[in-house]
């Protein structure tokens, strides 16, 4: 099977998984939402930053530098597994002394347990590190999809709703998170079966840890740029703000991490194959690019205009403060989709370095703008500041990654401004028709449904009636589906075969 095909039907599977965990999550999200108070999830929000860091510094940039890395040996894999599996032990730890310290910084003592409790994630973590790593590596997100989805239908949902409804409040999200993390890690090295056996192999660590540490450090200020916003909002605002807050990103969050998260998984290994063909990685960075302008620009359109049923469906009448900053932070999808797939791009040519120091540009504007913003108008300013920064780094991680591919802005604008010019239409229709709809129709679902029906109907009337509407990426995908062989005109073919 060529690599084309490899990454066409892994990208076959990624969708089946977005399509359940984003479906899942948002039916347990809207669940939670009605037993879990804003200031219980502020709680754990706070526990959230902390583990984002850990989480990140468990395997030391060790299973990216597996998936990176053109050949792969058996030092590497059981070398990898014993310092990513040290680094988490040694995390849990640090955490755990430090959890009252930063539970009196946020003036939120009943988090130091929280803390500590999920502390034993980072455990969990460096044990499946390298196995997920491996799964990657192979393309295998079939299996993938059966870690990923089973862990959180199985372990997480269950669990965090079950407690939730008994009352146990915060306590209901962090069992439900070790319980998925336990099941992810389990699952994960059922399906490789990789060494286990401690192993000594500077050589091969050194590999790996070479790239690592550059791939740690890019990602290390993306973190501080995802959480700055939420260190701010809970230092300044206090636990039930952040607690909304926290809502509203996930809430958008829900598409990136699902949708755009599903593309460059599959896009990086796949990149990563074709580092050395410039052209070919020339294609697959653009063409993604514009694919994924064309989804998210009219969805972002569509979900500013109904944030305020999108909040009443899934948080219910407590969580209303959530919509102002909910329609700021819509206006990320696009951002955030395309600079992580500049990103895959920088990580697969091994330019993390480059990536590193436009990523710490982006993280001091995150908690620069967040500050001003918040202090300023508090959550919406907030969000908006956080909407700033995410423009600036679009700019920083696009310019990079046009840089590594010999491209100017123009190819970029060539893939990309068809779907601006959609979004535009889908905002002239999303906009009024929420208003219509809203002023006389009664209860959230009519808005939603008449909204999505309009920008729906309008973007594929578009797409189907004007050619060249799609721009370049579409056109590439419909001549690569014209030219693939249909089943009947195989068939045919080795009929005529002589044997």
């Amino acid at each position: 099977m060529t690599l084309r095909a490899r990454t066409v039907r892994a990208l076959g599977w990624r969708g089946l998984t977005v399509a359940g965990q984003a479906l899942l999550q948002l039916v347990v999200l809207a669940v939670l939402a009605r037993f879990v108070s804003p200031a219980e999830y502020g709680l754990v929000a706070v526990a959230g930053i902390a583990v984002a860091f850990g989480t990140l510094l468990s395997d030391a940039g060790i299973a990216p530098a597996l998936v990176q890395r053109e050949q792969v040996t058996r030092e590497h894999v059981a070398g990898g597994f014993a310092a990513s599996l040290l680094l988490g032990v040694l995390l849990c730890t640090l955490l755990w002394a430090l959890a009252p310290a930063l539970a009196r910084f946020f003036d939120a003592p009943d988090a130091a347990a929280i803390l500590r409790a999920l502390s034993i994630s980072f455990v969990f973590n460096g044990a499946g590190n390298v196995a997920a790593a491996l799964l990657e590596r192979r393309l295998a997100f079939g299996r993938l999809v059966l870690v990923d989805l089973g862990s959180y239908a199985i372990g997480y949902a269950p669990t965090a709703v079950s407690l939730a409804v008994l009352g146990y409040g915060a306590w209901a999200l962090v069992v439900g998170m070790l319980v998925q993390a336990a099941l992810r890690t389990a699952a994960s090295y059922a399906l490789v079966r990789h060494p286990v056996r401690p192993l000594w192999a500077p050589d091969g660590l050194a590999q790996l840890l070479r790239f690592g540490a550059g791939s740690t450090s890019m990602r290390l200020f993306n973190v501080i740029a995802n959480r700055a916003d939420y260190v701010v909002a809970g230092k300044l605002m206090g636990m039930a703000s952040l607690g909304i807050y926290e809502r509203a990103f996930r809430i958008m969050d829900v598409s990136v991490s699902y949708i755009g998260g599903a593309v460059a998984k599959v896009m990086f290994p796949a990149m990563a194959r074709v580092q050395s063909d410039r052209d070919r990685l020339t294609t697959a960075y653009l063409v993604t690019l514009g694919g994924l302008h064309l989804l998210f620009l009219p969805l972002s359109v569509m979900f500013i205009a109904v944030a305020p049923e999108i909040v009443a469906v899934l948080l219910g009448p407590r969580w209303s403060g959530a919509v102002l900053p909910l329609r700021m932070l819509f206006a990320l999808l696009p951002l955030r989709t395309a600079t992580r797939l500049a990103e895959d791009l920088a990580r697969s040519r091994g330019a993390v370095y480059r990536s590193t120091a436009r990523k710490a540009v982006f993280a001091a504007a995150v908690a620069v703008f967040a500050l001003l913003g918040g202090m300023a108008r508090g959550l919406p300013g907030l969000a908006g500041g956080v909407l700033a920064a995410h423009v600036m780094d679009y700019v920083l991680m696009g310019g990079l990654a046009l840089s590594l591919l010999d491209a100017g802005w123009r190819t970029h604008w060539r893939f990309v401004g068809n779907a601006v010019w959609l979004g535009l239409a889908s905002a002239a229709v999303a906009l009024p028709v929420a208003a219509v709809l809203r002023d006389h129709t009664a209860g959230p679902w009519p808005v939603l449904v008449g909204t999505t029906a309009a920008v729906v109907s309008s973007v594929g009337t578009l797409l189907a009636m004007v050619p060249g509407a799609g721009g370049p990426a579409t056109t590439w995908v419909k001549d690569r589906v014209s030219g693939m062989p249909r089943y009947g005109d195989a068939h045919r073919a080795r009929q005529r075969t002589p044997a």
